[in-house]
């Protein structure tokens, strides 16, 4: 008796294997025609992929006040999923999508369901990418290359990034990094008003971004990096007096405000000395906003001054860098 209930639910298991690899090939059919088509506003109407049936392509409003078109889409075979776990199967791809005003490289979910094609989740990247491209998909995570050109064309970025969904930030990135690791990634101390963000940037990062305003200053802070860590304050100060302003002694007293008020006092203090001990020796730490000046506090790390004063507006950038 007890083998004969083996043998059932191994038939069982196998049957459902077969529906479920019947359902995936349907699936893969049906995204695989999608790709051959021109999907732009003015051909919503794609009777020839389904079935003659009217299909409607839902897009986010982002594009709905200007005309679009999504000149190729990517995938991989085994790019069927659930990704967004609400029980309709969809896919993972990069589209390109050209408009009047831009062209774009979006990671997106696709999802169809019944007579409506529907971007679930979605990021944007520029077209800065020489190399954007599907590895490959295990597990609903998935893995991309992406090299990123630098201003000159040189090769600034060279990586291979797991991506997962995310139901906040749409897409998320689940590589292993040192910088992913830190227990809190907040900038400002948890009893300062800010507003947070954590999202992934153009370079494929986890990026944590805080704004603080006061009334005549906004403040700015990001942090980003993989095995390397960035630091970044922007600091936009408006209604100042050019001709009683100290550009010297406001970028310390920002920095005293910051190592009182971030989690980032010993990082700050190290710029801080640095500073002193170059503004006693008349030494630039800052060439305007050309950051072509590079202060090193050793081998690995340096800091960066942008600074320029526009009619009774300042702006000052201080970035940190680390190798990890």
């Amino acid at each position: 008796m007890k083998i004969h209930q083996n043998k059932l639910l191994l038939l069982f298991l196998l049957l459902f294997s077969l529906i479920g690899n019947a359902q995936k090939r349907k699936i893969l059919k049906e995204f695989e025609n999608l790709k051959k088509i021109n999907l732009n506003q003015e051909n919503t109407n794609l009777s020839q992929y389904n079935q003659g049936k009217m299909l409607e392509w839902k897009v986010d409003p982002y594009y709905s006040n200007e005309k679009f078109s999504i000149s190729e889409i990517r995938f991989l075979k085994n790019s069927i999923g659930d990704f967004n776990k609400d029980g309709i199967p969809d896919i993972f791809a990069t589209l390109f999508i050209e408009s009047r005003l831009r062209s774009e490289i979006n990671l997106g979910i696709i999802q169809i369901n019944g007579n409506t094609i529907e971007i679930i989740s979605y990021k944007q990247f520029s077209e800065g990418y020489q190399e954007f491209t599907l590895v490959e998909v295990e597990n609903e995570i998935v893995k991309i290359r992406a090299v990123l050109n630098g201003v000159n064309g040189e090769v600034f970025s060279d990586r291979i990034v797991s991506l997962a969904y995310d139901p906040i930030n749409h897409i998320k990135t689940v590589s292993s990094c040192k910088t992913d690791e830190m227990k809190n990634q907040f900038i400002f101390n948890t009893n300062v008003d800010v507003k947070r963000e954590y999202y992934i940037n153009y370079c494929l990062l986890n990026q944590q971004t805080e704004e603080y305003n006061s009334e005549n200053t906004k403040i700015t802070a990001e942090t980003h990096g993989c095995d390397d860590f960035t630091l970044r304050f922007t600091i936009n100060k408006v209604n100042v007096d050019a001709k009683k302003f100290n550009k010297n002694d406001y970028l310390l007293e920002i920095i005293t405000f910051l190592k009182s008020n971030t989690r980032y006092p010993t990082l700050l203090s190290k710029i801080e000395k640095d500073i002193l001990q170059k503004n006693k020796a008349n030494i630039s730490v800052s060439n305007e906003m050309k950051y072509d000046i590079k202060n090193f506090i050793n081998d690995t790390t340096y800091f960066q001054i942008g600074t320029t004063l526009v009619q009774n507006t300042y702006l000052l950038d201080i970035i940190y860098y680390e190798e990890r």
